[in-house]
């Protein structure tokens, strides 16, 4: 494994902090926070960066709020300023997490995603007779904070970068001494790390080849059902042992039944969208058309939208439903 050295300069540095600034206010520059930054920003970029630097930053409180898609979570969201050093943080060792990650895990990577990762589950769909569907209990409120900092030690090097990690870590905690924050882009790419360590067992120890994995959700293809429960076991031992968590019931069967992945019901046959997700679509396409009636949306902000919206679910087998629904 290559270690990340000398990281934290990169962090630090004005063209960094701007660059995550910009990033941390794409599609919220009209939010308070965001303009009350905008008033000084060459002063607050300046001041994060002193702070940084001196190793006097500490990360501020955070908002919670509930969202219900596709399932009902809880998002802690970070104080605009911490949502800066982020960014700045990922600009700087992005490239690091990926060396780590396997071919076949699909989020929060580029040119990966959700519809490459359902469309590679397709192919395997075709291809085996049987899939094993896992995924774990509460990920992201059961990552353990000692374990987490031990495997980022594995990776990085930069002992000042390596503080900052420690300093994001405790500062929140769902259980003791565990639970990252599901609205921290920082989050998102620690529990995409911690579960690599999973993907490296099941790829180079259990040589699994069919496999794919998107966050904590994970589908494994066979032609042989004592195949697929010996990987069961086997990964079932692996996340509790060395990774300190817990798979939910998994899930077995033909792939002829169909596989409920991300959203979507996977079938030899093609990819179709499942009731639920149905559901959502048509809510959110009636807010936008309810807000272009009412005059609270402009017409091509509007159609930008539901072009957007459409895209996201047009290479399943939907024509019909989006007919209907228009």
């Amino acid at each position: 494994m290559i270690k990340g050295y000398d990281i934290f300069s990169s962090v630090t540095s004005v063209e960094t902090l701007l660059h995550a600034y910009y990033r941390a206010s794409k599609g919220r520059k009209q939010k308070s926070s965001t303009l009350l930054f905008r008033i000084n920003e060459q002063a607050n970029i300046l001041q994060l960066q002193s702070e940084l630097q001196s190793g006097i930053y500490h990360p501020g409180t955070y908002r919670s709020f509930h969202i219900h898609e596709p399932k009902e979570r809880v998002i802690t969201a970070a104080q605009f300023r911490d949502r800066v050093v982020h960014h700045a943080i990922i600009l700087a060792s992005e490239s690091y997490f990926e060396r780590f990650q396997i071919y076949h895990s699909y989020a929060c990577r580029k040119q990966k995603g959700s519809h490459k990762a359902i469309l590679y589950a397709l192919h395997n769909c075709r291809k085996y007779q049987y899939y094993l569907k896992m995924d774990i209990r509460k990920f992201f409120d059961s990552v353990d904070h000692t374990l987490l900092k031990d495997l980022l030690r594995r990776l990085f090097a930069d002992r000042k970068l390596l503080q900052l990690f420690d300093r994001i870590i405790d500062s929140y905690e769902k259980g003791p001494n565990s639970g990252i924050p599901i609205g921290n882009l920082t989050s998102q790419y620690f529990a995409n790390f911690y579960l690599g360590f999973m993907d490296h067992f099941i790829k180079e120890v259990l040589q699994v080849k069919p496999y794919v994995r998107y966050m904590d959700d994970f589908l494994l293809f066979s032609n042989n059902l004592s195949e697929l429960n010996n990987w069961k076991r086997a990964i079932e031992d692996y996340v509790d042992k060395t990774l300190t968590l817990r798979c939910k019931e998994p899930i077995m069967n033909s792939t002829t039944n169909g596989i409920s992945f991300l959203g979507f019901l996977i079938k030899p046959k093609g990819v179709f969208l499942l009731s639920k997700k149905k559901k959502i679509i048509k809510e959110k396409y009636m807010d936008l058309k309810g807000n272009f009636v009412m005059g609270k949306l402009g017409e091509p902000s509007y159609v930008q939208k539901v072009t957007t919206l459409f895209s996201y679910i047009e290479f399943a087998r939907s024509r019909d439903f989006r007919r209907k629904l228009v």
